[in-house]
C-alpha cells in the first residue's frame, strides 16, 4: 500500500510540472438553401433548376488558442430542365437531376485577439444524370 501511494504522489507532481491544454472539438449539422443560373457561353442552350437544399456535416478542431481546423461538406439534388435548339426541331426540354457537393477546409493562425489568418481549400463538384 505504501508504494501505491507513493507511486501516485510522484505522479501527482510531475502530472501538475507538465502544462497541458485542452483541445475543443465541435460536430454538427450545415444547410443552405441554393439556386443559381447556368448558361453555357458559346451557345443557345438553357438550363433552369428548380431551388434546393445543401445539407450535410461540419466538424471544427481547435488545438489550442492559436490553431485550428474547420471543414464543412453540403450535397444536395437539384431537378433541372436542360432546354436545347435544335435547327430542324426548335426547343426541346431534356429533364435531368443535378447533384451537387461542395466541400470548405481551413487551417487558421490567430495573430491577434482581432486578426486570424487562415489557408483555405474548396472543392465544389456536379453531376448530372438525364
Amino acid at each position: 500500500m505504501k508504494k501505491l501511494t507513493l507511486s501516485l504522489i510522484i505522479l501527482t507532481i510531475i502530472m501538475n510540472t507538465i502544462p497541458s491544454t485542452a483541445m475543443d472539438i465541435t460536430v454538427g449539422a450545415n444547410t443552405w438553401y441554393s439556386w443559381w443560373e447556368m448558361e453555357p457561353k458559346d451557345s443557345p442552350d438553357k438550363f433552369e433548376y428548380d431551388p434546393a437544399f445543401l445539407y450535410g456535416p461540419a466538424f471544427a478542431v481547435k488545438f489550442n488558442d492559436d490553431f485550428s481546423l474547420n471543414t464543412v461538406f453540403l450535397y444536395g439534388k437539384y431537378n433541372c430542365d436542360y432546354k436545347v435548339y435544335f435547327e430542324t426541331a426548335g426547343w426541346q426540354t431534356i429533364p435531368a437531376d443535378v447533384i451537387r457537393y461542395d466541400s470548405d477546409t481551413s487551417l487558421s493562425y490567430r495573430l491577434s485577439n482581432y486578426l486570424k489568418l487562415f489557408l483555405g481549400f474548396k472543392y465544389t463538384g456536379y453531376k448530372f444524370n438525364s
